[in-house]
């Protein structure tokens, strides 16, 4: 598996490109990339609820909904999702 982030300085969003072994073809490679956003929920300044969106840019689309689904169990959004 390897990762390539791409951190925008001025906006709360990671880009990055995902790369692991292909299940089905053997000695094959398969690529996705995708941009993960995290935008305030409410305008009110006490709330603190987050939005956290995923968009595929590139690739498969299963593939990308196993790598969004993996990071959903992964505990990485568990304090942001409900």
């Amino acid at each position: 598996m390897k990762l390539e982030p791409k951190v925008n300085d001025k906006k709360y969003k990671v880009s990055f490109d995902y790369e692991a072994p292909d299940e089905n073809v053997k000695n094959k490679n398969y690529k996705v990339s995708l941009c993960i956003k995290i935008l305030k929920a409410n305008e009110n300044a006490e709330d603190t609820s987050v939005c956290i969106e995923f968009t595929k840019l590139n690739g498969q689309q299963d593939k990308y909904r196993k790598l969004v689904d993996d990071l959903k169990s992964a505990g990485c959004f568990t304090a942001c999702i409900s």
